[in-house]
């Protein structure tokens, strides 16, 4: 937070979490045949999250929000071993977000169920 002090106020925060219960195909085909769960690999569950963190981080770089300044992230391990990612995402001065129209066209929720 100090970042956005210093430079610009945060345009965008993201968290990305590891959720192995949501059947990653990744994950399951390669641990299937040997009877492990997810967190029995740690391994295999950071070389997926990294993938697919890259994945996200390009979908940005390349536009989805508007042009970005500035990213700033920190991967975290939860208690589990599980890794999540807190993403600040500075934009361009031109796609700034100033209404809420804006924030609604960006909006996006998934529900597992």
């Amino acid at each position: 937070m100090q970042i956005g002090k210093k430079f610009q106020k945060i345009s965008c925060q993201v968290c990305f979490i590891c959720y192995i219960f949501s059947n990653l195909i990744e994950i399951d085909i390669h641990i299937a045949y040997i009877g492990q769960q997810a967190v029995d690999c740690p391994d295999l569950v950071a070389h997926v999250f990294y993938q697919k963190q890259q994945a996200l981080l390009k979908i940005i770089c390349d536009g989805y929000f508007g042009a970005v300044a500035v990213l700033v992230y920190t991967i975290e391990y939860q208690k589990r071993g599980l890794p999540h990612m807190h993403l600040l995402i500075f934009l361009e001065n031109q796609d700034k977000i100033h209404i809420v129209q804006q924030v609604d066209a960006l909006m996006y929720f998934r529900s597992n169920s």
